[in-house]
C-alpha cells in the first residue's frame, strides 16, 4: 500500500513538474542524487546476484548527467558547500553509498563530462569482503515478495552484529562472501586507487554500514569514528562527508559527526536544499537528496527533483518523522 501510494504522489509530482517550473520558476538550490550499484545494462539487473535497488545502468546515469548539464547545473564536490554555494545559480551532487565495486564503472563518465562524485564507503565490508546484507537477502528470498519487505524492515531495526548472525544462521556463513564483480565492495587497493582520481571523493559511510538510531551515543561515536581513521589511514585524506547508513539521522547523532571531523552529513529527506546553505548550524547535518529510479520516466524524474515543493517529498518526510 505504502509503495502504491508514494508512486502515485511520485507520478503527480512527474506530471506537474514541467507546468510548475515554467509557472513558477524554481529557487537556487542544491540537488542531491543518491545512487547505489551502477549496473552494466539492463542484463545484469536480470540477473538478479543483488537487490537492484533503483536499477540504474551507466546509461540512466549519462542521461542524468547530461540533463543537469543541460539545465544549467553546476556540478559540486563536497568542499565546495564547505567554500559556499554561489546563490545565483542551481547545483548538484552525485552520491554514491555503501562501497561496491561496480561504482567504479562511473570513472568513464565522470572523466568525460568533468563532474565530480562523493563514494560513500562502509569501512568493514571493504576490510573484511562481504556482501551487504540486503543483498543476501534479496538472492534468498527475492521471490517471496511481502515476506521480504517484512524481513528487511525487522532486520532495519537491529545492529549489525545482530543483522550478521541471523544472516549466518539463516543462510550460512558462506552467504557472506561475494560471487562476483557485481555483488563484492571494493577491495582496499582498488580503493586506494579509486581515491587518487580527481573526480572521486570519498565519504563515511560508518563502519559497519550501521543504521545510527539503533546505537547507544558511544556507538554511534565509534561507527562514525572507526571509519573516519580508517578511511583516512587507507587514503591518506579524511573524510569531511557522512551518509548515515538508510538515512537515519537525529540531532544527537549529527553533534557526534560534527566532533568526529565531519563538516556535513546526509539524510534521506526527500528535498531540494534551498540556497543559501547554512554551514554553521544543524543544517548542514541533515542534507535532503533525491532517488532517481531506473525506468522510463528517468527525465521527468530529474525535472521533479528541480521542484521547490514535492508532493511525494512532503508526505514522504511526514511518515518517516512517525517510524
Amino acid at each position: 500500500m505504502k509503495r502504491r501510494i508514494f508512486s502515485a504522489l511520485q507520478s503527480v509530482d512527474q506530471s506537474i513538474s514541467g507546468w510548475s517550473l515554467r509557472v513558477f520558476g524554481e529557487k537556487k538550490g542544491l540537488i542531491i542524487l543518491l545512487f547505489h550499484s551502477l549496473f552494466k545494462d539492463q542484463s545484469e539487473i536480470e540477473r538478479r546476484l543483488i537487490d537492484p535497488q533503483q536499477a540504474i545502468t551507466v546509461t540512466h546515469f549519462r542521461r542524468i548527467i547530461e540533463y543537469y548539464l543541460q539545465h544549467d547545473f553546476r556540478f559540486v564536490a563536497p568542499a565546495d558547500l564547505v567554500s559556499g554555494l554561489p546563490a545565483d545559480h542551481n547545483h548538484i551532487l552525485l552520491t554514491f553509498d555503501d562501497g561496491y565495486y561496480n561504482n567504479v564503472r562511473s570513472l568513464p563518465l565522470l572523466r568525460e563530462y568533468q563532474v565530480p562524485a562523493v563514494f560513500f564507503v562502509s569501512l568493514n565490508h571493504i576490510l573484511e569482503q562481504k556482501k551487504f546484507w540486503w543483498d543476501i537477502l534479496f538472492k534468498q528470498m527475492g521471490h517471496q515478495g511481502s515476506q521480504l519487505d517484512r524481513q528487511k524492515k525487522h532486520l532495519k531495526t537491529l545492529r549489525n552484529v545482530a543483522i550478521e548472525k541471523w544472516i549466518k544462521e539463516a543462510f550460512g556463513e558462506q552467504s557472506l562472501v561475494p560471487e562476483s564483480e557485481t555483488d563484492r565492495p571494493l577491495s582496499v587497493e582498488e580503493l586506494k586507487d579509486f581515491a587518487r582520481e580527481p573526480f572521486v571523493h570519498i565519504g563515511n559511510h560508518t563502519a559497519d554500514h550501521a543504521i545510527l538510531t539503533n546505537y547507544t551515543a558511544d556507538e554511534v561515536r565509534e561507527q562514525i569514528k572507526t571509519c573516519q581513521e580508517g578511511l583516512t589511514a587507507m587514503i591518506g585524506q579524511k573524510p569531511i562527508a557522512i551518509s548515515y547508513p538508510n538515512g537515519n539521522y537525529n540531532a544527537a547523532i549529527g553533534t557526534i559527526a560534527r566532533e568526529e571531523g565531519l563538516q556535513m552529513g546526509i539524510t534521506a529527506m526527500t528535498r531540494k536544499n534551498i540556497l543559501p546553505l547554512s554551514l554553521n548550524g544543524a543544517d548542514e547535518f541533515r542534507l535532503g537528496r533525491m532517488v532517481p529510479a531506473g525506468n522510463d520516466h528517468l527525465i521527468r524524474q530529474c525535472q521533479s527533483f528541480r521542484l521547490d515543493l514535492s508532493i511525494l517529498g512532503g508526505v514522504k518526510n511526514l511518515y518517516n518523522q512517525f517510524q
